[in-house]
């Protein structure tokens, strides 16, 4: 947009040679700060929600408790990933949801979840947010068919697993 009213102006100002040198060098100034300002928030810092021990740890608990037919649903794809299982209704971006679901997409989940339960739900921060709050029988159904399995705290969110009974 930056760009664009700078471009306008300089091509309004045909009659105005001075005028046009002193916009293209403060847009030329302006667009070397931006830069520069950018480069500061480039960091190798880990940066990622969930640690690598965390990963590992819940990845490996339900590799050795699966097999690749076997469901997870969760809220982040790096346990399905890490595992070789498949996510619950072969939604690989759940995060998609998280803004707000619809009536019929929380039908369409209560009705899978109905019809094939999951064998993993991990609990990850995430998935309370996209699922545990907007179906209920997720809700229900993880507290009366699935057991607490293990459970990781070294991440941002704490990370549960339920495995089904």
């Amino acid at each position: 947009v930056l760009a664009f009213v700078i471009v306008f102006l300089i091509s309004e100002m045909e009659k105005h040679d001075t005028i046009k040198r002193k916009i293209a060098w403060i847009s030329f100034i302006a667009i070397i700060a931006f830069y520069i300002y950018s480069l500061s928030l480039i960091s190798v810092s880990f940066d990622c929600v969930y640690s690598p021990d965390t990963v590992k740890e819940i990845s490996q608990y339900i590799k050795s408790h699966s097999t690749k037919e076997d469901a997870v649903l969760s809220g982040a794809m790096i346990w399905t990933l890490e595992s070789n299982t498949r996510p619950f209704m072969n939604k690989t971006h759940p995060s998609g949801y998280l803004r707000k679901m619809d009536k019929d997409q929380i039908i369409q989940i209560g009705l899978e979840m109905e019809k094939e339960n999951p064998k993993f739900i991990v609990l990850d921060g995430y998935t309370e947010k996209i699922f545990l709050e907007n179906v209920n029988s997720i809700r229900n159904s993880l507290n009366e068919s699935y057991l607490l399995v293990k459970e990781e705290d070294g991440s941002k969110y704490p990370v549960k697993v339920y495995e089904l009974k």
